[in-house]
């Protein structure tokens, strides 16, 4: 290779190696120098101006939305969720035995039936005979009640004569077999008192009116005395089991003889709070309150509902949006194109927004979202959509 070509070689080289160090030393020095926004805001810590593509700006006002609250009466309301629930259900248990002659359809597992109404027949000849045979010994004890009297009144006169004057011996004038006589008539009064009532108790029966929940009987089936054969429940113990946590109890308290509404779908039903748990469940740490429906048919146990507990009305407090409420009772309210912080005292909810104790709103209490909300942001008042 000719000396003028090797040179030319070593000089490229060079050249490389030198353009390789160049840009190393730029990016050092690119990445030391601070950026425009590090600049801009060391310039606003110092209270300089800022700089930008533009010179100098001032941050603008943030738009927000305003209502005007004004103080009246307000009604605390709860809302709960719970169940329909029966209190209790009873067993369907003859008083006596025999074989089943007729069933009602309303015995039939969902069927409802009336106070009174015959639900089921047991075979009644059984009982009609013994009847017939307890009246018998009535009168065969009557009839030995009166020839115990009349012996009595005879041999108190033949003693009489024989011994005038004397009183007669209770002995000689019958008096124990007369009392055995009385005894005997009472017992089989009792006797036939006892196979009237179970004849009486072939037909079965509830003294209220109500479901059927289960039924096993069938016609010609045997029943046995004291055995179930099914469960019903009356439809006064259909209620509503509501679980309620400490605080939203305070709110309504004292809670019993409280208005509920309770809705499932379309249904709307009313209710009043009869009874509260005495101890708080193990798991939730929740109380219970059962109430009271007004038309208790109309719901299904086992259906769940929203339950809206009326409370009491407090006087001089603000209905405000739940948008306006703040963490702790804090809400925002514009002062002089200014925010302000207003520390109030919930009272409690309603469907319609959050009541709280009346306050001084400025020039109203902000109920939109502010990005960056503190003491002291410059605010505006964002214009209507039809403006």
């Amino acid at each position: 290779m000719s000396e003028p070509r090797k040179k030319r070689g070593a000089l490229i080289g060079l050249l490389q190696i030198a353009a390789i160090v160049g840009v190393v030393v730029v990016a050092v020095i690119l990445s030391r120098s601070p950026s425009s926004e590090n600049v801009q805001a060391s310039a606003e810590d110092r209270g300089g101006p800022q700089f930008g593509s533009g010179g100098s700006q001032e941050v603008p006002p943030v738009l927000v939305s305003v209502v005007h609250p004004t103080p009246d009466q307000h009604r605390v309301a709860v809302a709960v969720t719970g169940s329909i629930v029966v209190r209790n259900e009873i067993e369907l248990i003859p008083q006596v035995a025999g074989r089943v002659v007729s069933i009602s359809d309303s015995m039939r597992a969902g069927g409802s039936f009336r106070a009174g109404e015959s639900l089921l027949a047991i075979d009644r000849r059984d009982f009609e005979l013994a009847l017939a045979q307890a009246s018998a010994d009535v009168h065969g004890a009557r009839s030995t009640l009166l020839l115990e009297h009349a012996g009595s009144d005879a041999a108190k006169s033949n003693y009489g004569l024989l011994n005038p004057g004397v009183e007669v011996p209770p002995l000689v004038a019958r008096t124990p077999q007369i009392q055995q006589a009385k005894a005997m008539v009472a017992s089989a009064r009792a006797r036939a008192e006892i196979a009237k009532l179970d004849l009486s108790r072939t037909v079965f029966s509830l003294p209220f009116a109500g479901r059927i929940v289960e039924s096993r009987a069938e016609i010609g089936q045997f029943i046995t005395k004291g055995q179930s054969f099914g469960t019903a429940f009356a439809d006064d113990t259909i209620e509503a089991m509501l679980p309620i946590s400490p605080a939203n109890l305070v709110q309504i308290a004292p809670a019993i003889g409280r208005r509920a509404r309770l809705t499932s779908g379309r249904d709307e039903v009313w209710g009043t709070v009869a009874r509260l748990s005495p101890q708080l469940d193990d798991r939730t740490r929740f109380s219970k309150l059962y109430v009271v429906l007004d038309e208790p048919d109309r719901l299904t146990p086992g259906t769940f509902v929203d339950v809206e507990i009326q409370g009491s009305v407090l006087a001089n407090t603000f209905l405000i949006p739940e948008a306006a409420e703040g963490l702790n009772g804090k809400v925002w309210v514009m002062h002089n194109n200014r925010l302000e912080a207003v520390v109030t005292t919930i009272r409690g909810r309603t469907d319609l927004g959050v009541i709280v104790d009346a306050f001084d709103s400025k020039n109203g209490l902000v109920v939109s979202a502010v990005p960056g909300v503190r003491e002291g942001l410059s605010v505006a008042l964002a214009k209507p959509q039809n403006e």
